[in-house]
């Protein structure tokens, strides 16, 4: 969109009348705006949200509030006047009290989701205020909690980095109160759950505190805890995470420009995923239990940092790192808790330090915890917890993972002969036994438990005989292991088929397939399998150990394999047994690059002439931009510490496209997925004008509906929009040239300090 402020004529014309309220009279603790009296929200309606019945807040306007709501404590301090979009301190800055730090706070009733933001000035502008709910303790797209329905932010939207709710009081012209189930989704893919018009669910009142010299306000809804259904529903135990956000127009913060993310410092954070991140990360898990008759702990402990590289298996092990707090007002020391899970995810052990590290150093500390046991295919994360008991510090944010290793590597066996005879093969250096495992439709059957029709050498193994004797051996597909001292070797594969005794390795078939990128946030793998009359059964190995296993019922064509924890690098192999011989094919876990979003007009458009595009990223990326219409390029860049990057170009043409790609990041050379395309426009070089109002010829007050101006047209079905705030509020088409005359009506209210701005488009396919 071409800015009509950066050229010939300013349209910024601030509406200037007395405010609808008059901030100064009112009473802490009154309601100043419903739509009705709510039983839920001011139960003894008396007009106040405070107690007693009809009198303000006099000293806390916390432990005089008539619903004990209990405080979500903000990640980081929360600055007054830290807002992406909007005026410090205004009707979408969340704030604090100076005395307790809350500003976001929740409370269950036993039928309703209650909540409360502190907000710095009110209005009756159309605004949105969000709460992003994580229910599955799983965010962002890297890291032992990343979330597998992670979406990218595009130019369009921040993305989605694992919110399964939002809970939305939308202002303006009508007042609404929905839930959106967001699991995995943005833009128009989100799911409407519930929704009131209008009603009792919302009402603002004052609050006792007064940031910035003014007045601060309650912001209160709520919604039936029914709304919550489905895989991701709220129960009184089961955990879930929180973040509030304004946005700067009545519409998702999935969907809407953020104003302002509470627990953080916006201006840190250009990006509003990142900034979603860092309050998620630092916000304790929540339950219903606790939002009633329980307490809701103090900030998440920064988490630890593993730098053991893995556990050797055995007993009395040890395992070391650092730690760090997360900001001077945290606490200065913590403790460090060890978890122990097996390969398939269970917990095992907890290990937990006997005194708090670092031992007062706020700066940070090393750590060693010592007898740990370990077996094969254990994982390891550690988490700190703050020792302050008036801080309160949750232990809930994760160190990086680590596993367990074998002291001495066990090579492979070498098979001298297989066949229906028997199995026989060496064993290698540290291997004191073997493992020989029979792969058909059934599964995977161990045939020689307890070493049975098994005999060693020193240096050998034979399961049954390899020469002489009868046949013991059933055609198929067998696997062998050798074992030593807790540890395994990758396994050998040899498909008998015939008394001979002749090695027949495993062949690959391509007819196995896998997904196309398959990431370290993915939780699952699925893909096709050739298709067989009988069950055939899909084994999973990841590094070369087993993971697991599935059955797939006669002419069925794919599988799946879900609860997987997976590292970039990872060596996958899927195995299928029941039609002759094992197959198997093979794939790699990539890294993930989140892609770049490439800065547009609000239209999501280039401007034609421009000879720079800007746009961000992770920091520190390597950046190419790529012309992708007919007369292709490509340009690189870097992105600075702050995720921001430019790009010098010839000058734009209209109907141009670009795209742009991360190359590398953050240690990954695995390139992004393209970012959206921008198209360039034809710059529109008229900009409308906007009149007084008729008959009165006076400036336009929050009472107006139709704003009036003019504007040159030449192109008949030109465009002319107008915006309140940056927010779309309508539109005109004129279809005669000339000198002409526009008046719309807008959808959103006007307010005291409210900015108007009318935008043109010259035809149907211009700029605006």
């Amino acid at each position: 969109m071409r800015s009509c402020t950066r050229h010939t004529v300013a349209i910024t014309l601030s509406i200037i009348v007395f405010s609808f309220l008059n901030a100064s009279a009112q009473s802490p603790g009154k309601i100043v705006r419903r739509s009705s009296a709510s039983a839920v929200l001011d139960a003894n309606n008396d007009g106040y949200v405070s107690l007693p019945v009809n009198t303000g807040f006099t000293t806390s306007d916390i432990t005089q509030s008539e619903i004990p709501f209990k405080s979500i404590p903000p990640a980081f301090t929360e600055p007054i006047g830290d807002l992406a979009t909007g005026a410090s301190g205004s009707f979408t800055d969340l704030v604090t009290s100076s005395t307790d730090k809350t500003g976001f706070m929740a409370y269950n009733d036993g039928a309703n989701l209650i909540f409360r933001l502190r907000v710095g000035s009110i209005s009756s502008g159309a605004k949105a205020y969000s709460i992003l709910i994580d229910a599955d303790f799983k965010a962002g797209n890297s890291g032992s909690q990343a979330d597998p329905n992670y979406v990218s932010p595009t130019s369009q939207g921040s993305g989605n980095i694992g919110f399964e709710w939002e809970v939305l009081l939308a202002t303006g012209n009508s007042t609404t109160v929905t839930v959106n189930e967001t699991d995995g989704k943005i833009g128009p893919n989100i799911v409407q759950a519930y929704q009131t018009t209008n009603s009792n669910n919302w009402q603002i009142a004052a609050a006792l505190t007064t940031n910035s010299n003014n007045p601060d306000y309650f912001y209160d809804f709520y919604v039936p805890l029914s709304a919550f259904t489905g895989t991701y529903a709220l129960t009184s135990s089961t955990g879930f995470r929180m973040v509030a956000t304004t946005v700067n127009s009545p519409t998702s913060a999935l969907r809407g420009s953020r104003s302002d993310i509470f627990g953080v410092n916006d201006v840190n954070y250009s990006s509003t995923p990142d900034g979603w991140l860092a309050a998620l990360n630092g916000t304790p898990p929540i339950t219903l239990s606790q939002l009633s008759t329980g307490a809701v702990a103090g900030a998440c402990t920064n988490p630890p940092v593993i730098t053991s590289s893995s556990v050797v298996i055995g007993s009395g092990q040890s395992i070391s790192g650092t730690w760090t707090r997360r900001d001077v007002t945290m606490d200065a020391n913590a403790n460090i808790t060890i978890y122990r899970y097996s390969s398939a995810g269970a917990l095992l052990n907890t290990y937990t330090s006997a005194s708090a590290y670092p031992s007062g150093i706020a700066t940070g500390g090393s750590w060693t915890l010592t007898g740990i046991t370990a077996a094969l295919g254990d994982y390891f994360v550690a988490k700190a917890k703050g020792t302050s008991a008036t801080l309160n510090e949750s232990e809930c944010m994760q160190s990086n993972t680590i596993y367990t290793t074998c002291a001495t590597t066990i090579n492979p066996t070498v098979l001298s002969s297989s066949g229906t005879k028997g199995i026989c093969g060496s064993l290698t250096t540290g291997a004191t036994g073997v493992l020989i495992y029979k792969m058909d439709g059934t599964g995977n059957t161990l045939m020689n438990g307890s070493n049975v029709n098994t005999t060693y050498t020193a240096t050998t193994f034979s399961w049954f005989a390899c020469s002489g004797g009868t046949s013991n051996v059933a055609a198929a597909t067998y696997m062998v292991v050798l074992t030593g001292s807790g540890c395994q070797s990758t396994p050998v594969f040899d498909c008998v088929s015939n008394g001979s005794g002749t090695l027949t390795p495993l062949t690959t078939n391509t007819g196995i397939t896998f997904p196309s990128t398959i990431y370290p946030f993915n939780t699952s793998i699925s893909g096709a399998v050739p298709t067989y009359t009988a069950a055939q059964v899909a084994t999973l190995f990841i590094n070369n150990v087993l993971k697991s296993t599935v059955t797939i019922p006669g002419n069925t064509t794919s599988y799946t394999f879900s609860g997987l924890q997976l590292n970039a690098n990872d060596n996958i192999k899927v195995y299928l047994s029941g039609n002759g011989c094992t197959v198997y094919n093979t794939t790699t876990v990539v890294c993930y690059n989140q892609p770049p979003v490439i800065t547009t007009d609000a239209n999501g458009v280039l401007l034609a002439g421009a000879t720079t595009i800007t746009g961000t990223s992770a920091a520190n990326a390597s950046i190419t931009l790529n012309k992708t219409n007919a007369t292709t390029n490509s340009w690189t860049t870097t992105a600075n510490g702050s995720g921001v990057w430019t790009v010098t170009v010839p000058a734009l043409v209209a109907g141009d496209t670009y795209t742009a790609t991360v190359t590398a990041a953050g240690g990954c050379s695995t390139a992004s997925a393209a970012s959206s395309t921008a198209t360039v426009a034809a710059v529109t070089t008229i900009c409308p004008t906007i009149s007084l109002t008729p008959v009165t010829n006076t400036p336009y007050t929050d009472t107006s509906t139709i704003v009036y101006g003019t504007v040159n047209v030449t192109t008949a079905g030109s465009i002319v929009r107008l915006y309140v705030d940056g927010a779309l509020a309508g539109s005109q088409t004129i279809n005669t040239t000339g000198t002409q005359n526009w008046s719309i009506v807008s959808s959103l209210p006007f307010y005291s300090g409210a900015v108007l701005k009318p935008t043109f488009q010259s035809g149907a396919s211009a700029s605006e």
